[in-house]
This record gives C-alpha cells, structure tokens and sequence, in this order.
C-alpha cells in the first residue's frame, strides 16, 4: 500500500533531519578538550612481522568557554523557531514535496560543513546551525499536508506516528552511533559523524525524488484499487488547492489555541533541553566515556518509539470502534504526551 511507503519516507526524513541536528550534542565532548573526553590524538597499534609502529592522527579540537559551547547548541533552535512560523505558507506555494527535499538538502549541505567551519570561526559555526535550524523548521508543515493528501480520517494516526517514529529512532541510533564515531580515531573521530549523517540525508533525499508524490493522483506507481479507497473517503486526492483566507484574529485569540501552544512549548523546551544538555552533564560530572553516553540517551528514543506507534494505533482503534469522538482522542493523548499528541495533529 503505497500511502504506508509515504508515511515510511517521511519518517526516513525525520530520522535523517533529526541525527543532523542531534549529532553535535555527542560530538561536542570529543570537540573541546577541557571535558572527559579530551583526547586529540588517534593511536593505532599495527603489527607488521615482529615490529609494531604507532601512529598518531590529530583529530582538531577547541577551547571554547561554558558560553561558546551553549551559543553553539542552542543556534540551530533560534533557526529551527523562525523558520516553523513561515513552513505553512511557503509549503502552499511551493507544495510539501519540494519543501521537504530543500529542507533535507540543505540541512545535508549545512551538516556536511559542520567540522570546516568550526575550524575558521566559532561565528561562522553558529550562523551555519541557525541556517541548519531554518532550513529543517520547513519541514513540518510540508510533511502533514504530504500526509493529509495520503492518508483517510480512521488511518490517519497510524500514519503520523510512522511518519514521527522517525524522531525516536533518531534518537535509539544517532546516540550510540555518533559515540562510536566520535572515539574511532582512526576513521577520523568526529568530524566523520557529520559527514555520516549529511551521506544519510542526501541518499534520502534523491529516494524522496521518485519515492513521495504531493498526492496520490500524481503518483505514476501507485494502484488504482488504493487512489479509488482514498476517495471513497473524500480525502483531497484530485481536488485543486482552494484559497482561503485564515481567521487569524480568531486563531489568535482562542484560548484553545493557546492552551496548545503553551503545552507544546513547556514540553519541547524540557525535551530538548534533556537531550542537548544530559551527555555533557553526563561526561562532566558522572565521568562516562562518549560511547556509554550514546547509549545512555538512546534509552530515551527506545521508550519514545515504542508509545509514539502505540498511541497512533490506540486511537485509530478508539475512534474507529466509535468508543469516543475524534476531538475527545485527542485530548486524551494531548495529556499523556508530547509525542503522542503530535499523532493527531492534521
């Protein structure tokens, strides 16, 4: 069923968007010397006949201050704020496919320049993760409207917690992946985890190219059996973009509106304060290697994943045995998660 391939696409690009962003705050132990993980030369033991040979690779890091190091972390967030607030409009004129590919592209691009500009200025390694952050916060709205084109009202949460797992599973393999490449010295340490992950980003997005359609009228390989059920439930599969014209007074001004904004907001910011800030806490003060650490915080994703997908299913089971409304579901998972919630957003 080629709706599930989309929704299996998006989530791809979640994880790769979601390991470039995530990636720095492992590798940032290996990049200044002043923490645990201060080595910065590579040595390698290979024997040859009855001699051995020591070879010493330097791998470059940096003495940034507490505060350095925090403007560092933080930039690709300002990024990420802005860019979320304009992802709609620009997604109803270009459309949700061509925003995700220049979502995913430049983040790869912007990743890939990671190790360079953080040896030419601590500046210019800023402005780049707040352009990394402008570049991935397009992306979300381009991604429900691609799932909205795609998927039918008793499904549709099924589809967003694939599309979303995506995030966790970041989190289950980013981690300990980067603490492995991070203390591989001989593959280059840490600079290679940046290139790992913009490889990931730019295969994704060439697969993305033949792979996700605007909607299932444009798509040459899907059946007709499945564009048939799609509108047997009056999904937006063949009817053209309407203008209208957003309430925005109204939006505004509703305190149900707000209610969600400020739920949302309190969590994200103790979400992603956790998993920026607890490896250096980690290796600072509880004295763990980088590679404890990537498992430490891949606990995080394993827990996340498995309630994300279970929660799309639970309601889809809810609302289609008619056991409570649709509104109703989703308050329900609005207050048992973050996460959860993101599942029923349209």
């Amino acid at each position: 069923m080629k709706r599930y391939l989309v929704a299996g696409m998006c989530s791809m690009v979640k994880f790769c968007l979601y390991c470039m962003r995530i990636n720095l705050n492992i590798a940032i132990i290996k990049m200044v010397p002043n923490s645990t993980e201060n080595n910065a030369l590579n040595v390698t033991l290979t024997t040859k006949a009855t001699r051995s040979e020591i070879i010493y690779k330097e791998i470059p890091s940096y003495a940034w201050s507490e505060e350095t190091r925090q403007m560092i972390l933080s930039a690709v967030y300002y990024g990420y704020s802005v860019s979320a607030l304009l992802g709609g409009l620009v997604t109803h004129r270009l459309g949700g496919k061509r925003v995700i590919l220049f979502s995913l592209l430049s983040s790869s691009i912007l990743t890939a320049l990671i190790p360079w500009s953080a040896g030419v200025s601590t500046d210019l390694l800023i402005v780049l993760r707040v352009l990394d952050g402008m570049a991935q916060g397009l992306h979300n709205p381009a991604m429900l409207i691609i799932l909205a084109n795609w998927s039918v009202a008793h499904e549709r949460s099924t589809l967003v917690s694939i599309t979303y797992s995506g995030v966790a599973l970041a989190e289950i393999i980013c981690n300990p992946l980067s603490g492995w490449i991070c203390s591989a010295y001989k593959l280059g340490g840490w600079p290679l985890s940046f290139y790992t992950y913009s490889t990931f980003g730019a295969v994704t997005a060439i697969l993305c190219i033949f792979l996700i359609y605007e909607n299932p009228d444009e798509d040459p390989y899907i059946s007709s059996n499945e564009v048939e059920y799609l509108k047997s439930f009056d999904t937006t599969v063949g009817e053209k973009n309407k203008k209208i014209s957003a309430p925005w007074l109204s939006i505004l001004t509703s305190s149900a509106v707000w209610a969600v904004v400020i739920a949302f907001s309190s969590n994200a910011f103790g979400f992603f304060f956790i998993i920026t800030e607890a490896p250096i806490f980690i290796s600072e003060v509880l004295k763990f290697d980088v590679k404890t650490i990537g498992w430490l915080m891949s606990i995080l994703g394993i827990v996340e994943c498995l309630f994300a997908l279970l929660s799309g299913v639970c309601a889809d089971f809810i609302v289609r045995r008619e056991l409570l409304t649709i509104l109703p579901t989703r308050k329900l998972i609005a207050i048992c998660s973050k996460r959860s919630f993101l599942n029923f957003m349209k």
